[in-house]
Formats: structure tokens, sequence, C-alpha cells
């Protein structure tokens, strides 16, 4: 659609009234910067992202059309006079003229609802309405899509985990501690000899999981039915010589088609979980790969934080993970100052909560924190999460030990034990 919508002669259509029940409708929340009237640029945003026309000055007003606009909840000036992150743009239409309410941008805090009868079945259609063409309206110089809340309605028809917390800790029979995995580096160029060669030695020192890089693809040097098939014999041989339940993750991020013919060959196979990317490959992928498959699923972040990092442009971090875990994302990672100095305490609360929440029929989401981190930091991860419901990944901590990769691994077991005897 145009971004022609700030005239507003029907706006009784796309405002909240006391005869309409929230129950019916998806709520999102966001901030915007813009110079215009508050409410003229929220109704503007609720034109746009639902009917855009009730009337035609040649016909009758359309019957019903009521029923499927979304509707202004709420708008509040948050900053009289903010940045303007980006310039604003006009079309040559006459509903752009004259209509700058202030020479300041002012940042606003609105919530919209969205009839929940023109969603039904479907994650893309969702976001492409509660979503969509918002970040493209001229009159914005600013926008982030803080929160989401859904109707029950909508949420009985999406799954949730397969698996979640306890059912990954059932698999590994670990209930008391965090879960230790290794991403696979070099991430690329290596052989499968030699791939099985560093995830044995790492399993053996007490990591519960490996998992392929996001850039460890099917190649001639190690071919994609080849390396799970023996990734998976490997895994066994570990968990015959340890006696402990171990899992592997296998990457198929690539083109649809690929990634769905990877899946049936990672399930037939015997692989454990699979690993996806809803920023990369649309966010239906979850909830496809979990239909056609019972494996457990890695939702990566590669290609998010060009949607997620920026505070004044994109979508929050604890919105993209609530939709992971309704669309069946067993594991989710989380923003990369997780548990760093870097992160308001606010945050983190927030992306657990998008985590673990019980205010939603979900099995709770198994967060994953990585990016440096080291065995002698456990503590401080236990704490940032609240519990030891998290996986850490870490590569570099187990590859730089002076006493090799296996010494590498066993020090976050025994961190772990070294906390448990000094409680």
């Amino acid at each position: 659609m145009a971004t022609e919508s700030l005239c507003h002669d029907d706006k009784e259509f796309f405002v909240w009234n006391e005869t309409l029940n929230l129950n019916d409708y998806i709520t999102a929340s966001y901030t915007v910067y813009t110079s215009h009237d508050p409410e003229v640029a929220a109704i503007g945003i609720a034109k746009e992202q639902s009917c855009s026309t009730t009337r035609f000055s040649s016909r009758p007003p359309i019957e019903g059309i009521e029923a499927f606009t979304a509707r202004v909840v709420s708008v509040s000036v948050k900053k009289e006079d903010s940045e303007c992150y980006i310039s604003p743009y006009y079309l040559n239409t006459p509903v752009y003229e004259n209509k700058m309410s202030a020479e300041k941008t002012q940042e606003l805090e609105l919530t919209i609802a969205y009839p929940a009868a023109i969603f039904e079945f479907g994650i893309t259609r969702i976001w492409n309405i509660i979503f969509g063409e918002i970040p493209r309206l001229g009159y914005l110089t600013g926008f982030r899509f803080n929160d989401i809340n859904f109707p029950k309605s909508l949420l009985d028809q999406f799954s949730g985990p397969r698996y979640g917390v306890q059912g990954i800790r059932e698999k590994l029979n670990v209930f008391d501690r965090p879960l230790f995995c290794r991403s696979m580096r070099p991430a690329v160029g290596l052989t499968t000899d030699e791939m099985i060669a560093i995830n044995k030695t790492v399993l053996s020192g007490g990591f519960d999981i490996v998992k392929d890089d996001e850039l460890t693809y099917d190649t001639d040097r190690s071919e994609f039915l080849s390396r799970i098939r023996r990734m998976v014999e490997m895994k066994k041989s570990v968990e015959d010589a340890t006696g402990e339940k171990k899992m592997y993750v296998a990457n198929i991020i690539d083109d649809h088609s690929n990634s769905m013919r990877y899946a049936e060959l990672a399930a037939r196979e015997g692989v454990d979980a699979l690993l996806v990317s809803v920023y990369l490959q649309g966010m239906s992928i979850v909830s496809e790969v979990s239909r056609i498959s019972e494996l457990a699923i890695l939702s990566h972040n590669t290609c998010g934080d060009f949607t997620t990092r920026l505070p004044f442009w994109g979508v929050s971090d604890e919105v993209m993970i609530k939709i992971q875990r309704m669309l069946g994302a067993d594991f989710v990672i989380t923003p990369g100052e997780f548990s760093t100095a870097y992160i308001h305490d606010e945050k983190t609360d927030k992306v657990i909560t998008a985590c673990q929440s019980s205010s939603v029929p979900y099995r709770a989401t198994m967060p994953i924190i990585q990016g440096g981190k080291t065995a002698t930091r456990l503590p401080e991860y236990v704490g940032s999460v609240g519990s030891t419901d998290f996986m850490l990944i870490v590569a570099a901590a187990v590859d730089n030990s002076p006493q090799g990769q296996y010494a590498g691994a066993k020090a976050f077991r025994d961190a772990w034990n070294m906390m448990q005897n000094t409680v």
C-alpha cells in the first residue's frame, strides 16, 4: 500500500471504543518518532496495516469493514523533543500537505489492536500485518516494535516447543546444572574426519551437546548425509563410553527446498536437533520443520541483529523470542550482550520472561548464552538467568585450553562441581 494514510475523515473506524473486546485482538506496542500529531500518526499506522481505505467517493460505504480495522488503543508522547534518526519523506499527494503539527520530532508510545479474525493460522500473515510496512511510512523517523500479546484463540493454534527446557533435560538426563555445547570451529573447511575427532574429544570431556556452526554446509570436504551419519555414530560411541547422554545438532539453514530435504534426512538418520534461522529463512521455518520431524529445534540468530540491535529502528529481542517460542523453538539464542555489563537488568528480565513465562500455554524455551564465555564466570551466568535453565555455547574457551580441548571441556563441568561444593 502507498504511504498516504494521514487523511482521517473516517477515524472512528481506527480508534478503540468500549464496545470492543481485547480478547478478540492481537495487541502490539511500538515506539515511533515523528513530527506529526500523535493521534494522526498512530491512526495512520492502524490504517496502513489493516484496510487502508473504508469508503470511496463514488460508492456507498463498505458494509461491515469496521470488523477488520486495526484500532489505536493508546498513544502518548514519551519525549517532546527527540532526535530525528532518519530523514522523513513525503509523497506528492494532498494528504501530506500542511500536515506538520510540530517542528520538533516527538517520541511516541502507542498500542494498536489488530482483529484476530483477519489472521487465522499462519505466522507469516500475522507478521505481515503487525509489522509489515510500518517501517516504510515516510512520516516516521524512528520505529521500534516493543511487545506483542496474543489472544487465547491464536495462542491455541500454535504448539510451542515440542520439548523445551524439561524435555531437553529429560533427553540428556541432566536436571541440576546448565547445559554445555560447542559450536563447530573452524566453521568452514573441515573434513568430516576432523569434525568427528574434535567433537568426540569435547563430548568425552563432559559437554552435553555439539552443533554444526551456522556456516557448516554440505561440501565436497564434508557431504551432509555422510557427516550426520558419522556424527550420530560418534555421539553414540561417546554415550557408551561415558554413560552420559549426548546430543548432536545439524545445520539446515539453506534455501527452503534444501532445508526440508536436510530435515527429513536428519530425522531418518537419528540426529537429535536441527539448526534454523527465523531471520534468514522466515518465521514459519520453525513450525514447518517441527511439522515434518520430531527433532528438537535450535532457532539461531544469524541475520537477527540487523532486526533487533538498533534501539531506534526494528524489533525488540523479547518480541522475537516470544514468537520463536510460540512457533516451537526448543532453544533460542539470547542477545549478544546478555550476561555482560552492557545489558540492563530490565532487559535481562524481559528476555528470560519471554523464554520461560507461564503466562502462555507453552513449554519453556531453553535460552542460550554465547560469545566469549568461560568456565570461571559460570556463577555470573547462573546469576544473570536466575536459574540453571540455560545452555552455554562455547568454543574459544575450550579450544584455547593449554591442556587441550578435552581439558577445556572438562573445566566447565569442574567449575560447576566447584560451585556445588561451595554452596
